[in-house]
């Protein structure tokens, strides 16, 4: 028997791969999105499975269900919503259900008092830029910088020289184990940087899809 987890944020690039993670493994996965920067297309393979459910939802207002897990994914270039955040908590403290937030604010959100209202287990994970298969172009991670200047420009440009960069299954895979971890307020499981030979093997990929320079 499958936990039933909410994913707020379950439409975007990594919620949506979150979702498919959760359901390979038999949760029951309620996808709650307000649609601003997720999209259907994300999560357009999942939706005939029986144990997928998708709510259009603002996040701000209250939500209703009763569940055993809550991730929240704040959009990649914002910071989390603190009336979204609230709602979730709340929602976590009526189901003394962990919340986990992974977000580009998770060492400044770990001071925020907010979270000293609530006796639940609180777990944060900054995330390392993401990419990967339907990562979007405007994203604003290194790797998409660089394939949109040379897409634009026809030609390869200079690779990245640090490595920021973080592929999305090893995140997605990062997220869950640090769900399962007893530790709260944990900035562990997920990897600061991936290896080099990863990160440049991938930008090397996506260089000899673009024509040579004349």
């Amino acid at each position: 028997m499958g936990k039933k987890v909410l994913v707020a944020g379950g439409a975007g690039f990594v919620g949506s791969y979150l979702c498919e993670a959760l359901l390979e493994r038999g949760d029951h996965v309620w996808c709650v999105d307000p649609f601003q920067s997720g999209s259907y297309e994300n999560i357009a393979p999942y939706r005939d499975n029986p144990h997928f459910h998708v709510l259009h939802h603002d996040l701000s207002f209250p939500l209703y269900l009763t569940v055993d897990e809550i991730y929240y994914l704040s959009p990649l270039e914002e910071k989390p919503c603190k009336k979204a955040l609230t709602q979730l908590l709340t929602l976590a403290q009526k189901n003394q259900a962990p919340l986990l937030i992974a977000t580009k604010e998770g060492e400044s959100l770990s001071e925020d008092p907010l979270f000293k209202k609530y006796h639940i287990p609180i777990k944060l994970a900054p995330i390392p830029s993401p990419y990967g298969p339907r990562m979007s172009l405007k994203q604003g991670n290194p790797i998409a910088d660089w394939i949109l200047q040379s897409l634009q420009t026809g030609s390869p440009h200079t690779l990245p020289q640090h490595n920021t960069g973080c592929y999305i299954l090893d995140i997605v895979d990062g997220l869950i184990r640090l769900m399962e971890s007893p530790t709260p307020l944990s900035f562990d499981a997920l990897p600061k940087t991936p290896t080099e030979q990863g990160y440049t093997q991938t930008l090397r990929y996506f260089q000899n899809l673009l024509p040579a320079r004349s």
